[in-house]
């Protein structure tokens, strides 16, 4: 990869970071959340006590609520006078925690907010100077760790070792994690259904705890990603029948979501599950080629012209060739272009096909040898102006300027000599 191309890639994930811990440090409670002065204060004498517990030597203020309530009343310049004066007036225990988790946010996010701000404008310049930039994404990562372990330790101050923020997190991970197998494996029984969500769990689990020891290469990691996973699998195969175990692996593949690559065909579950587990078994056969095999290219090719081969004669010529355009970024533009304007599917499949048909030609016309250079780009010429009429003609006035604009770019490209 081009290291330009990897700088901007890492610059631009660590910003992303940052923006991911704002959104993180934002609570739906931050409505209550006030600001004003003394928020500071409140994190400094945290720190500086950190031995005093809940219920230590310094005496909570004495609020006695009368009318008219101020929230001042019950606000201190200490965390933990703050929310024991909650709890003195009977505040629900989940509404203490909102109320001092959101002012703990502000005042970290505006910390973070200060560092994304440091590294703001200097993107280009940092990509033309590799140690600097090196330094600023170690400096700023440590720097955000830092302010996410301060923010655990005010936390645990205030609310024992529990950290409120990390249980909530873990609750709505193993909730959407649940939600996601349970939709993902719906084929399953409950009780199977329920050990398949705990054993993703257990797996994400032992690779949090192994990429937490210090000192881990990118090999080791990877083996052992390698290893979690296979033990995964063979648990797997001991509790799920074989129809099951070969369907959830489907399901989990990039062949499963063949359906929503399906531009403009609507084709009944028994074919799209037929093509996905021919095309699923492609790739796993790919898969388990040797990686350093001299005809790896090759073997590829060819097991892919098998795959082709038995899908076509299981779904027969026709589908087989909707399939291939169905499939192809080049026919969703067009598609696009005649469902706006009610035209017939058979006007956007002469279209794709002109498409084709010119892209194709060019690229004869370019690989002969035999035509001199001016030649060579008088018939290019004569390809983009009759693919230009043609497609005007089968369009229309209309459907010809929409798709032209957006979607003619490889029109120039046609004509050039150079593919």
């Amino acid at each position: 990869m081009n290291a330009r191309l990897t700088g901007s890639l890492a610059l631009n994930g660590l910003l992303l970071g940052f923006v991911l811990w704002l959104a993180r440090s934002s609570s739906p409670s931050a409505a209550v959340s006030r600001g004003g002065p003394g928020l500071t204060d409140r994190v400094a004498r945290v720190q500086r006590q950190p031995a005093l517990s809940l219920s230590g030597t310094t005496e909570p203020e004495t609020v006695e609520v009368n009318e008219p309530f101020h929230w001042a009343q019950l606000e201190s310049s200490d965390y933990r006078v703050y929310l024991a004066n909650l709890r003195g007036i009977g505040c629900p225990e989940t509404t203490v925690r909102d109320i001092l988790i959101a002012d703990v946010d502000d005042l970290f996010s505006v910390r973070v907010q200060a560092l994304v701000d440091e590294v703001t404008g200097r993107f280009w310049n940092l990509l033309t100077r590799k140690a600097d930039f090196e330094n600023v994404v170690e400096e700023k990562a440590q720097q955000l760790r830092t302010l996410d372990e301060e923010r655990g330790e005010i936390f645990a101050a205030l609310f024992g070792n529990s950290n409120p923020r990390a249980e909530a997190e873990a609750l709505a991970a193993a909730s959407a994690n649940r939600e996601h197998w349970e939709r993902l494996a719906d084929f399953l029984p409950a009780e199977k259904l329920g050990q398949l969500a705990a054993a993703k769990a257990e797996l994400e689990r032992a690779w949090t705890d192994f990429l937490r020891t210090p000192g881990q290469t990118g090999v080791q990691q990877q083996a052992q990603r390698k290893a979690l996973e296979a033990a995964h699998d063979q648990a797997l195969r001991e509790w799920l029948t074989a129809d099951e175990y070969d369907e959830l692996r489907l399901r989990q593949s990039p062949a499963a979501g063949l359906r929503d690559r399906l531009v403009g065909l609507d084709w009944p579950e028994e074919t799209v599950r037929a093509v996905a587990n021919l095309q699923f078994a492609t790739a796993e056969t790919q898969a388990g080629l040797p990686s350093k095999a001299a005809d790896l290219q090759s073997r590829r090719a060819q097991l892919q012209q098998q795959s082709e081969a038995r899908i076509r004669e299981r779904i027969g010529p026709d589908a087989y060739e909707a399939l291939q355009r169905a499939t192809d970024d080049r026919y969703e533009p067009i598609y696009r272009v005649t469902q706006r304007l009610e035209l017939p599917d058979t006007v956007a499949a002469q279209a794709y096909a002109m498409r084709r048909q010119a892209e194709e030609t060019a690229d004869q016309v370019r690989a002969n040898p035999s035509f001199t250079a001016e030649t060579r780009q008088a018939m290019l010429q004569a390809i983009g102006a009759e693919t230009r009429q043609s497609l005007s003609a089968t369009l229309g006035a209309k459907g010809w300027a929409a798709y032209e604009k957006i979607d003619g770019g490889w029109l120039p490209q046609l004509t050039s000599a150079k593919r």
